[in-house]
């Protein structure tokens, strides 16, 4: 972080260890297991300061729809609590289809939805652009950038842009490697540095999640 230049992250872990030794670097974010999880653990999760919500939640690994009641306890917690959910998502794909969204954001409109790799593929990316747009509880996240060409231009014309937000998929590939296509984008600087980190920071002072 130091090297490159990041403030701050968020990411996730199974204890608050690692965002306790660095509170004003690391932000967390919960993983989430159906089976096990308990409302009263979740909710007490949410309520500890530098906790931002849940994330990454990956449908697939549990071969779950985002929309079906494996995820409810979470859905339903994180609405509770005004926090965040940042989901896989990947089109075409049965449990994590961009669209399928669409009813958790009807559903829980206390939710800040992130549409993480931002659908994964060039269909996805447009789809994912078009719900933001439309949804006030659903922002896009953009791990996915290097796999698009002129995606950061498209995205400044058709999305607002206020609701995207920069991502690595930190510790799995490296925070670098997701800077370029944002860094070299034919857009103005503003739209790089709300990219980069302003529009997350202000989503999460909105939240009251932002420390």
């Amino acid at each position: 972080m130091d090297r490159i230049g990041i403030d701050k992250i968020a990411c996730s872990m199974i204890d608050l260890e690692f965002a306790d030794l660095y509170p004003d670097r690391v932000l967390a974010k919960r993983p989430y297991d159906g089976y096990s999880d308990e409302v009263d653990d979740l909710k007490r999760w949410m309520d500890k300061p530098g906790t931002i919500g849940f994330g990454e939640i990956n449908p697939n690994g549990h071969g779950q729809p985002c929309t079906g009641r494996f995820f409810d306890k979470m859905w339903e917690v994180a609405d509770s609590k005004k926090a965040m959910v940042l989901m896989h998502t990947w089109y075409p794909n049965p449990y994590c289809d961009p669209d399928m969204l669409v009813e958790i954001a009807d559903r829980y409109p206390n939710v800040l939805i992130t549409l993480i790799h931002s659908g994964g593929s060039v269909e996805g990316m447009i789809k994912s652009a078009r719900l933001v747009k439309k949804y006030e509880n659903i922002y896009m996240e953009l791990n996915n950038t290097g796999h698009h060409y002129g995606e950061i231009e498209y995205l400044s014309k058709h999305t607002d842009i206020d609701k995207v937000f920069y991502g690595s998929d930190w510790s799995s590939e490296d925070f670098a490697s997701h800077f370029g296509p944002i860094l070299f984008a034919r857009v103005s600087e503003k739209i790089k540095e709300k990219i980069l980190g302003l529009n997350f920071k202000h989503a999460m002072e909105r939240m009251g999640r932002y420390r």
